[in-house]
């Protein structure tokens, strides 16, 4: 009987233990790992982005051959930046898009199938989503979103190796051809850039900074795209004196259908629900200044108005 529980004792403070451990590792990387952000899939041509011009694929090269530090991990991706402040790349949390490692090597009879499949369908949705509307980003939203390159497949055109830079300031070289990544023209996010307009007095800068944001709205809305998480707190942001949305991952796009006239006249229409903006934005930006807060609702009555949200075709 003292055997047997010294086992089990042994048994469950390996655990504790491993599972301390693992904890402490994740706090100190912030998560990054390469397997993290490693998958196995095939070429899908379905993810293929439209061609990089010349000039595209200039800036490409130039922006990769730098070394990049560790600044976020998000939700959805891990996030780093450029040595010299311009770009940001996105590495894709895998573990959210794929099934987990032990499901993909392991006998089935290892698992409740029907369970299983419902995991895999779940994440199998969720990468479809996700890389449509990154590829839907890059195809029509370049300007609006500062996106450089969406890389979704494995590729042979690269042809180097970046330097990654963890949170414990370890490098690691990896082929960039063989990773699913996004790179992305660095932005000030839209809270700390309002606060240090208004706190140098610049008055007419802040309002032109949330014009350019309901412009962004209104461009977006005009090509009949909707987007599902428009969160002004963190992912939008501005690159020079454009507003600019830095999460790509919300997109959709919507397919003309025909309504007739009264004279049975065809008329091509898109349903795109108008821009929303979250009452905590509102809240917040009251706070900030109020009299912010009432340019930046008559503008949205204005262009609501004068149908700039409405798409146009």
């Amino acid at each position: 009987m003292k055997t047997w529980i010294s086992r089990v004792f042994i048994v469950v403070a390996l655990c504790v233990g491993f599972k301390a451990l693992s904890s402490f590792c994740h706090r100190q990387t912030g998560g990054f790992t390469l397997l993290g952000i490693s998958s196995e899939r095939p070429f899908n041509p379905l993810w293929e982005a439209n061609p990089l011009s010349d000039r595209e694929t200039q800036e490409v090269i130039s922006a990769l051959n730098q070394k990049y530090h560790y600044l976020f991990s998000g939700g959805q991706a891990v996030v780093f930046a450029s040595e010299d402040g311009k770009y940001v790349i996105k590495f894709f949390d895998q573990s959210r898009l794929q099934p987990r490692f032990l499901a993909r090597h392991l006998p089935p009879q290892f698992f409740n199938q029907k369970k299983l499949a419902k995991k895999v369908w779940k994440r199998q949705n969720k990468l479809d989503r996700d890389f449509s509307s990154y590829k839907l980003a890059f195809n029509e939203l370049k300007d609006e979103t500062g996106l450089v390159l969406v890389h979704l497949n494995p590729t042979d055109w690269i042809e180097r190796k970046l330097t990654l830079v963890d949170k414990i300031h370890i490098e690691h070289q990896i082929d960039l051809d063989a990773f699913e990544f996004i790179l992305q023209k660095r932005a000030e996010l839209v809270y700390p850039r309002l606060e240090r307009l208004v706190k140098e007095g610049a008055q007419d800068g802040a309002k032109e900074a949330l014009s350019s944001i309901l412009q962004l709205f209104a461009a977006r809305c005009q090509k009949g795209i909707d987007d599902s998480d428009p969160d002004l707190d963190k992912n939008f942001g501005f690159i020079g004196s454009q507003a600019v949305q830095i999460d790509t991952g919300r997109f959709t796009k919507h397919t003309l259908c025909n309504r007739y006239s009264e004279r049975n006249a065809p008329i091509h229409a898109v349903q795109v629900k108008p821009p929303v903006i979250k009452e905590s934005f509102k809240k917040w930006l009251s706070d900030l200044d109020p009299d912010l807060l009432s340019y930046f609702e008559a503008q949205y009555e204005q262009l609501c108005a004068a149908q700039a949200f409405s798409p146009q075709h």
